[in-house]
């Protein structure tokens, strides 16, 4: 898929943002979060900064105040917009994004980003560089390497992405130095009936698939999970794939599941052993075949993280003084125009069928790298 940046025109990202967000929409969140009204009215009011910081994601170059006045012709100096920035509440970017991360796919005119009434939807984390500062050392913990400490810390988050639209739909950011699953373990109550998680071998085990199968919305679930798990077959599906129990290390509980085991051919030529875990039991309605090809859109959300990292390339090491400094900064890159163009669906793997054989079988070894 093609990750070509798109630049919006002023009059374009005006009625684009107003789409994402209503203008009155914003203005509440902005009195609600409001710290003081004493003194001269500004001269660039909030819902103008706040749209110029988007803006500016979108430029190949240039500074804040050089594309502010683009928008509104109001010329400010850089000193004055860092100050009018730092004086916005933290939490009002929360909100904002909770706001204004919404679905946008419509299974009629974005056909591949359904998959038999399911909306499409993926899960994963990544990491932004901060600069060592004396705040962030005491909230923020640093990722080991093979070797020792990384250099900088990270500031990690967990995001929900539509698979189709590479649209966010709701993200968490870990300013107590967080894990991406105890992130992304705040983004489950989320997850709606209608929509078909896709996650990779980080999400596949019995812990989480136990409280993605305990949510009161029962969202469909596709895991790829490690090797190595347990698990007891109940019965072999004409399709190749089984109805297993797995227990939950949580509860102490067994739960009803459909394992599927396939090799895939990557773009290489390299064939690889995945396993798959899902509440999809219907055999005859959601065949494994569909569901290994289907697991291939898990790329997209690495996709869409590269369109918000490289393609939006900014700086590499966020500059931030503290983590709340940080996160009003992140909130833009995830507020980008979606994807134009969307997978086609079934999408063009080279799948064997799913193997017959039990879980517990010697002669079935799945193997390869991580993905």
């Amino acid at each position: 898929m093609s990750t070509t940046q798109l630049i919006p025109s002023e009059a374009d990202f005006g009625s684009l943002f107003n789409q994402l967000i209503p203008p009155q929409s914003l203005q509440e969140l902005i009195r609600q979060h409001r710290r003081s009204a004493v003194g001269a009215p500004p001269r660039l009011q909030d819902p103008e900064l706040i749209a110029g910081l988007v803006f500016q994601v979108f430029q190949t170059a240039g500074v804040l105040s050089e594309h502010r006045p683009q928008l509104t012709g109001k010329r400010l100096s850089d000193s004055s917009l860092a100050g009018r920035r730092q004086t916005l509440d933290w939490r009002l970017w929360l909100d904002i994004l909770r706001r204004a991360c919404v679905p946008l796919a419509q299974e009629s005119l974005h056909p591949g980003a359904f998959y038999k009434g399911f909306r499409l939807i993926g899960v994963d984390g990544t990491t932004w560089n901060v600069a060592n500062t004396p705040p962030i050392k005491r909230r923020v913990r640093k990722t080991k390497s093979r070797r020792r400490s990384a250099a900088f810390y990270r500031l990690s988050c967990a995001v929900l992405y539509e698979l189709g639209l590479h649209h966010p739909i709701a993200a968490q950011i870990g300013l107590e130095g967080e894990s991406e699953l105890a992130l992304a373990t705040r983004l489950w109550p989320l997850l709606q009936k209608d929509w078909l998680l896709i996650a990779d071998r980080y999400y596949g085990v019995g812990k989480i698939a136990g409280r993605l199968c305990r949510l009161k919305a029962n969202p469909a679930v596709l895991l790829r999970v490690r090797r190595n798990l347990k698990i007891t077959v109940i019965e072999k599906l004409r399709d190749g794939s089984a109805l297993i129990l797995v227990k939950d290390p949580e509860t102490g509980e067994k739960f009803m599941l459909r394992e599927i085991r396939s090799r895939v051919r990557r773009r290489s030529g390299q064939w690889i052993s995945i396993r798959l875990w899902t509440n999809l039991l219907d055999a005859q309605r959601y065949p494994a075949k569909e569901l290994v090809a289907l697991y291939a859109l898990r790329w997209e959300q690495e996709i869409a993280f590269k369109e918000v990292k490289l393609d939006l390339k900014k700086e590499s090491i966020r500059l931030s003084h503290t983590s709340q400094r940080r996160l009003r900064k992140s909130p833009p890159f995830f507020w980008r125009k979606p994807s134009s163009s969307v997978p086609a669906w079934p999408p063009q793997t080279s799948a064997k069928p799913p193997s017959c054989r039990s879980a517990s079988s010697r002669r079935f070894n799945p193997s390869g790298p991580s993905g």
